[in-house]
């Protein structure tokens, strides 16, 4: 039926095509095949077969290996077995496909069992055949049951396997053909199963589990009696078999247990095997020394080969060994490379409690420690110790190097303190979250705090940006660095656009955001204040307080004042460049400051347009404002001042042409140039996103929908009027539909329109004659505009006199900058090169009066005696200026302005020590993280259930399908 697509070897089609009848005869058999709740959500046959799709078979086999029906399993795999082999298929195959998929999930424990027990009966019935060896059900044996740690099987213990199959069936005489058949193909397993009598090979009967004492006893009885390599290589694999047995079974006492490792060792003495079980009895007896040679002597052997038996015991060693001796280095580099061969799974095969390896690995490489934790994801018995195991690590660790920190940083050793703050135990984030993570970033912040500070000083002057500096700041960028960070953009603006260089734009940007961050910066303005009290006398907790409060709230008024004032200059010019000037609006509205401050700035650009433009009297035209205002516009596109108080010399105008006759023909053009410049504030609105500063908007703004909803109105009605004068269908109902969508647009803006007399009364019949019909209920954006009309009205108002004068005293109302507002912008001055500070020589950090009143005496009398001999950035300072700044600086406003116009200086001494202080006060971690001889391993720092898996690789076969390690033969067989 499918010999002409079916690929080779029994699996899929080429197309992916299968015949619908028979996928629906797979599907049935499948189903019945599954248990109760596993049909739940199972498609129809019907469907499936109307598929033919060969990937929704692969499923379906998924999901009987996912939830099998005992009962039901001989019977439906009989049947799918000959269903597929009707068709030139093999069901083994399509299994073997189907637990390939990567998303396709693990089988089930039953299914496992259930299909590696048919399947090894399949085999022991071919046990003797030339194909024995071959074929899909090796193929998906080694699916459903994998050799242990990855060995690879090869077809000479393929023929040891069989041997071992048909031998526990009673079959001697076929299991030796099996072997002999195994020893032609080159396996030495098969030759010592050949050198073995039949009585010695089989197996105990089931359930006949020896105790661990009987076990040891009959061992010991059997140790003198072994002869030769080889005898002693099976004695050593029947023990293992028993010692995996006794390591099944609940804890036993540790003196049986000494006893037994004491007999595995005597037993297999002459392998590595033999002698890493020696150390590990010598371990439970305490005896620290003789373990460390035994493992010492298998250990140094050559490597083994990867996935090899002999080489997990080796590694089992090397680990155990570092362990003992506190190799702590040798450690971290084992256990890395323990984690990249066993992923996940290396808590499982690692023979020393995961714990204590964590805590010695990250003692010798602390950036091992995530690495090792994110490998034990979904391991809560290993996480958990392991988590407070590199916690109790690290902690000790970062202790120890902040001590040394603070001790370079007493010598004057600043870039060895910030080195050592940088280790990967400090860094750590089971660390940096913590007291010790505080004190390394206030280290590490002082560190580049000292050497920005030290980068400002060029030719012996103190500059107020410097590359590196920008950059030493940049690095930490903490709160302690907003101020400095500020200061240094700021400046740096400032000086390139004085030179005409765009690139002053970007460090605009970064000098408003950072300066926003200091406003938010709380124990920046306290240690102000503190600074201000001790260098003024300011007597009462008022007297500074208050000056702060109020700078605080003036300040990003003062800060965006430059850029108001370079707007404007760049929009009334002799050459206007508004959309330079848009630039300088971007950065207002974009500046991340408050929004009051923001809305004032704006407010103070338009200033003058909106006083003119409501200045007009109701019978003049605005024809003339609104050309005045259209570079405005282009700055400011949407400026809700500017926008209201337009709309509101318009509307007065409107109002009163419209009751004139022939006042319609003189609307027209007015209307069509305000609904332009009106557009971008209106598309805004329209999209129901707020004014450009943000949910903040205020009367302004709510009597701007006021006045965009007579504008929608003004403009629906006139569409009317042109539609009037149209013959041709198609364009009368084209500017009907216009009209009807301006009309409801002014219902949206303002719900309360046709309350305000003619003509807006008229609205709401137009749209029922227009057909438009009404909502049941309000929009969300509806009832905001009735929300924000409310308090329009609230606030003054909502008629067009309100309207008028609300829209003039936006601006004015308004807050602003200081009288006195040092960043306002002059030509060719920079604020940050002409501090208080700089003209008097002061350093910022001297406040002791008596001391500043001297400082300024001296800088005075060196002024007067030849003020060109110390120039101030290439400038000549006067007496006067002098005279001013001392003033400045002796009041508490004038100071806090070149408080905030200069950087803090790093006061070395004062920092040392508060860093010394923190680092005292810090909790002593245990004394665990402290030398490596601080860790007493006895026998129950052992993983017992790893011991009992390393067992698995160097067992032999007697009770498990694969055979021990690999075989002598070179052949390449199926993994």
């Amino acid at each position: 039926m499918h010999g002409e697509n079916q690929k080779s070897g029994g699996g899929p089609p080429a197309d992916g095509k299968l015949a619908g009848d028979w996928l629906r005869m797979v599907a049935v058999d499948l189903a019945a095949g599954l248990t109760a709740s596993a049909r739940s959500g199972l498609p129809s046959s019907a469907r499936i077969a109307a598929s033919g799709d060969a990937e929704v078979l692969l499923g379906l086999l998924r999901r009987w290996t996912a939830a099998p029906d005992r009962e039901a399993f001989e019977r439906i795999w009989r049947k799918l077995s000959a269903r597929f082999n009707h068709v030139g298929f093999d069901l083994r195959v399509w299994l073997v496909m189907a637990l390939a998929k990567p998303d396709g999930g693990a089988p089930a424990r039953l299914f496992r069992f259930l299909a590696a027990r048919r399947l090894r009966a399949d085999l022991v019935a071919l046990a003797t055949a030339d194909g024995a060896v071959t074929g899909a059900g090796w193929e998906l044996l080694a699916v459903l049951d994998p050799p242990p740690f990855g060995i690879r099987i090869r077809t000479a213990d393929r023929w040891t396997v069989l041997g071992d199959l048909v031998r526990k069936g009673g079959d001697l005489d076929r299991a030796t053909s099996c072997y002999r058949r195994g020893v032609e193909a080159g396996s030495l397993t098969s030759s010592r199963r050949l050198a073995r009598s039949a009585e010695a090979d089989a197996a105990p009967p089931d359930g006949d589990s020896p105790s661990p004492a009987k076990c040891v006893d009959g061992i010991e009885d059997g140790v003198d009696g072994i002869d030769g390599v080889d005898d002693a290589v099976d004695a050593e694999q029947e023990l293992y078999r028993e010692l995996d047995s006794f390591l099944g079974q609940p804890a036993s006492t540790a003196g049986t247990l000494l006893r037994w490792f004491a007999s595995a060792g005597r037993a297999a003495a002459a392998t590595p095997q033999g002698r890493f079980w020696q150390g590990v009895a010598r371990l439970c007896a305490g005896e620290p020394e003789a373990t460390i040679e035994a493992l010492r002597s298998c250990a140094s052997v050559e490597e083994p080969a990867r996935g090899s038996a002999e080489r997990v015991v080796h590694r089992a060693a090397r680990l155990l060994l570092a362990v003992l001796t506190g190799d702590d280095a040798a450690l971290a580099d084992l256990i890395r490379a323990v984690v990249g061969e066993d992923g996940h799974d290396w808590a499982e095969r690692c023979v020393v409690r995961p714990a204590l390896v964590v805590t010695l690995a990250t003692r010798g490489d602390p950036a091992l420690a995530d690495q090792l934790v994110r490998q034990l994801a979904g391991r809560p018995e290993h996480l958990e110790p392991a988590r407070a195991a590199i916690m109790d690590v690290l902690s000790g660790e970062a202790y120890r190097i902040l001590g040394d920190a603070a001790e370079a940083l007493r010598a004057g050793r600043w870039d060895d303190a910030l080195l050592l703050v940088g280790s990967d135990a400090v860094t750590s984030p089971y660390v940096v979250g913590g007291p010790s993570g505080l004190l390394a970033r206030r280290i590490a912040d002082a560190v580049r705090n000292r050497s920005a500070y030290l980068a400002l000083t060029v030719d012996g002057q103190l500059q107020p940006w410097t590359e590196q500096a920008q950059r030493h700041w940049e690095q930490g960028a903490g709160a302690g660095d907003h101020h400095h960070l500020a200061v240094a953009h700021h400046a740096r603006a400032y000086d390139l656009e004085a030179a005409g260089d765009p690139a002053a734009f970007d460090h605009w940007q970064a000098a408003l955001r950072f300066w926003g961050e200091v406003l938010g910066d709380d124990p920046f303005w306290d240690a102000l204040g503190q600074r201000l009290a001790a260098a003024t006398g300011a007597d009462g907790a008022g007297a500074v307080a208050g000056p702060v409060a109020t700078a605080r709230e003036v300040l990003a008024h003062n800060l965006l004042g430059p850029h108001v004032t370079l707007a404007a200059r760049l929009v009334t010019g002799q050459s206007p460049q508004p959309d330079a000037a848009r630039r300088h609006v971007a950065l207002i509205i974009g500046s991340g400051l408050p929004s009051g401050a923001v809305d004032a700035a704006r407010a103070r650009l338009v200033r003058d347009v909106v006083a003119r433009a409501l200045a007009l009297e109701e019978a003049e035209s605005p024809a003339l404002v609104l050309d005045e205002a259209a570079p405005w516009f282009v700055a400011d596109p949407t400026n809700a001042h500017l926008c209201g108080a337009l709309l509101t010399a318009c509307r007065r105008w409107f109002e009163n042409e419209g009751r004139r006759k022939g006042g319609w023909a003189r609307i027209s053009p007015v209307l069509e140039r305000a609904e332009e410049l009106a557009a971008p504030l209106l598309a805004a609105l329209s999209a129901d996103v707020a004014a450009p500063d943000g949910d903040a908007r205020g009367p302004a703004h709510a009597r701007l929908d006021f006045e965009l909803a007579r504008l929608q109105a003004w403009a629906g009605l006139s569409v009317l009027q042109d539609a009037s004068t149209w013959s041709a269908y198609t364009a009368r109902n084209h500017l009907l539909s216009l009209a009807t969508e301006h009309l409801r647009k002014a219902l949206e803006l303002d719900p309360e329109l046709t309350r305000s007399g003619y003509p807006y009364d008229q609205v709401e019949p137009l749209l029922s004659h227009l057909g438009w019909r009404f909502p049941a209920s309000p929009g969300a954006a509806t009832a905001r505009r009735r929300a924000r009309a409310a308090r329009a009205s609230a606030a003054g108002g909502a008629s067009a006199a309100g309207g008028a004068s609300a829209a003039g005293g936006a601006a004015s109302a308004a807050g602003g900058p200081s009288a006195d507002n040092p960043w306002e912008w002059a030509d060719l001055r920079n604020p940050y090169r002409a501090t208080a500070f700089q003209v008097l020589d002061l350093p910022s950090e001297v406040t002791d009066r008596a001391e500043i009143r001297l400082r300024i005496r001296r800088r005075r009398a060196r002024i007067e005696r030849g003020a060109e001999r110390y120039p101030l950035f290439g400038r000549v300072v006067s007496v006067a200026e002098i005279n001013t700044a001392g003033e400045e600086i002796s009041g508490v406003a004038g100071r806090l302005w070149a408080e905030l116009l200069t950087h803090d200086p790093a006061q070395e001494e004062a920092i040392v020590n508060d860093l010394t202080a923190r680092h005292r006060a810090l909790p002593v971690p245990s004394g665990r993280a402290h030398g490596a001889d601080d860790i007493t391993v006895t026998a129950d720092d052992l993983h017992l259930l790893a011991l009992r898996t390393l067992l698995t690789a160097t067992m032999a076969t007697g009770d498990e399908l694969w055979p021990d390690g690999l075989s002598d033969s070179d052949e390449d067989g199926p993994r």
